[in-house]
C-alpha cells in the first residue's frame, strides 16, 4: 500500500540535475510511494528527460500543464490528487534539482510514526552542495545542526525548516494549500500555518543535497537581482505578520521614527522595515513639509507601519503625548536624518535588554553596534531627554514622563 505522497513540480531543468533527482527518489529503500511529477510548462529538452527516466515506473501521476503557472499552482494540483487517495498518510515535495539520499522517505516516515501524535511534521538535515556535487565551502553542518535544531515558536523568528521534511495528510487537511500571493516564500508561509495544528521534530541527519546557486533555482534569482531580493524580503515580513495577527500576539516593542528631514529618510525607513527582529509596530512622526516623506514612504507598503503628520510641531512633545498610547514592552526612538541600520541592529538591541535585570532602563550600541551601552544613571537622563537610537523600557519612560 503506497501511503506516502510526493510532489515534483518541474520547469526548466538542466538535464543532469533532473535526471540524478528523478532517480534519487525512484530508488528509494522504502517502496510504497506516489509519485505526482508536475510538468509546469517546461521545454521539451526537459520532458524528454523526465520521461526517460520516469515514464515506465508505476508509481508516477503525470500532471501536465502547456504553460508555466508557478510554483504554488503545481504544488496544489499535484497534491490535490494525492489528497483524493484514502491510502495517502504521509506527504512532501521534492525539487528538480537536488539529490535525496535512499533514506530519505523511510527515515522520515518512520520518525513520523514513531513521534508522539501531536508531531504533525518532521524535518532533517541536508547538505549544502555546489553546481558539480561537491560540498560547498561555506557549508558547516555543526552549525546547520545548530540552526535547525529549534521549537516551532521560533519559526516566526526566521525559516529553519529547510528543504527536507514530511507531514502528515491530517494536518495539511486543516490548513489551505500553498499560496501564490506569498511567492517566493510559499512554503515558510505554509509552514506557520501547519504548526498552528501540529508540533515538530527534527532529525538531527543528513537526508539529501541542497544545489546551492542551481541555474534554474528561485534562490539564485532572489540573490543576483536587487528587485527580486527585495520581493522576497517583502512577503517574508508578510508570512511574519499575517502568523502574529492569526495567533494574536501583541508586538514587544513601538518604533518611533521621526522624519526631520525628507533626505535619507527613506533609506532609514527601509532598513527599520528589513530589520531580522519584527516583533514591532512602527509610528512614522512626519515633520516634513506637506508630508513628503509619508508619500514616499507609503510606497513601501507594510501593515505594522502608521504615518503621523507632524510637520510644525515639537517631536519630544508630541512623543510625549503618545507615551499613555503605548502597550509594549519597548519603545525604540529613531530620528532621520541617521545611518541605515544593520539587519540585527533591533534584534541585538532587544535581545541585550531582555536578558538584563529590570534595573537596566535602556540601552544603545557603540559604534560596533555589538556592544552596548548601559550605565543605569546614565541612562535616566537619556530616557528624560527621549535621546534618539536608544530602545528604553516603556515602563521606564513612563515613570520618568509620568505618565
Amino acid at each position: 500500500m503506497r501511503d506516502v505522497g510526493i510532489v515534483m513540480p518541474i520547469y526548466n531543468q538542466i538535464p543532469s540535475y533532473l535526471q540524478r533527482a528523478l532517480k534519487s527518489v525512484l530508488e528509494q529503500i522504502y517502496p510504497h510511494f506516489q509519485l505526482v511529477i508536475v510538468i509546469d510548462g517546461a521545454n521539451n529538452k526537459t520532458i524528454r528527460v523526465a520521461k526517460r527516466v520516469a515514464n515506465k515506473d508505476p508509481r508516477v501521476h503525470w500532471i501536465v500543464n502547456k504553460k508555466n503557472q508557478g510554483i504554488t499552482k503545481a504544488l496544489n494540483s499535484g497534491f490535490k490528487w494525492l489528497m483524493k487517495d484514502p491510502h495517502i498518510r504521509y506527504l512532501t515535495w521534492v525539487s528538480s534539482d537536488n539529490f535525496y539520499y535512499k533514506k530519505f522517505i523511510s527515515t522520515l516516515r518512520r520518525n513520523l510514526i514513531q513521534s508522539p501524535p501531536q508531531i504533525g511534521l518532521v524535518y532533517s538535515g541536508f547538505r549544502h552542495i555546489k553546481s558539480n556535487g561537491k560540498p560547498a565551502p561555506e557549508f558547516n553542518s555543526s552549525g546547520l545542526f545548530k540552526y535547525q535544531d529549534r521549537n516551532k515558536e521560533q519559526l516566526l523568528i526566521d525559516c529553519f525548516i529547510g528543504p527536507s521534511f514530511m507531514y502528515k495528510k491530517t494536518a495539511a487537511s486543516k490548513i489551505a494549500g500553498y499560496r501564490r500571493n506569498l511567492e517566493p516564500v510559499e512554503d515558510y508561509d505554509y509552514w506557520l500555518r501547519l504548526t498552528e495544528h501540529a508540533d515538530i521534530k527534527y532529525v538531527a541527519q543528513y537526508l539529501m543535497d541542497y544545489r546551492v546557486n542551481s541555474s534554474h533555482s528561485i534562490s539564485k534569482r532572489i540573490k543576483d537581482s536587487p528587485s527580486e531580493y527585495q520581493r522576497w524580503l517583502n512577503r517574508f515580513h508578510q508570512c511574519k505578520f499575517e502568523a502574529r495577527f492569526r495567533r494574536r500576539l501583541k508586538p514587544e516593542t513601538t518604533i518611533i521614527f521621526s522624519t526631520l528631514q525628507s533626505n535619507k529618510a527613506l533609506l532609514t525607513y527601509k532598513s527599520l522595515l528589513d530589520q531580522w527582529y519584527e516583533d514591532y509596530r512602527m509610528l512614522v512622526l512626519d515633520h516634513t513639509p506637506n508630508h513628503i516623506t509619508s508619500k514616499h514612504c507609503r510606497k513601501t507598503e507594510n501593515r505594522r507601519v502608521r504615518f503621523l503628520p507632524c510637520y510644525g510641531k515639537n517631536n519630544k512633545r508630541t512623543i510625549r503625548k503618545l507615551l499613555p498610547k503605548i502597550k509594549t514592552k519597548f519603545v525604540f526612538i529613531y530620528n532621520s536624518p541617521g545611518p541605515v541600520l544593520h539587519s540585527k541592529y533591533l534584534f541585538n538591541l532587544t535581545h541585550f535588554l531582555n536578558n538584563r535585570p529590570s534595573s537596566i532602563n535602556a540601552t544603545s550600541p557603540n559604534k560596533d553596534e555589538l556592544s552596548f551601552v548601559h550605565e543605569n544613571k546614565n541612562k535616566l537622563i537619556v530616557a528624560r531627554r527621549l535621546v534618539s537610537n536608544h530602545l528604553y523600557r516603556t515602563s521606564t519612560l513612563k515613570r520618568i514622563h509620568k505618565i
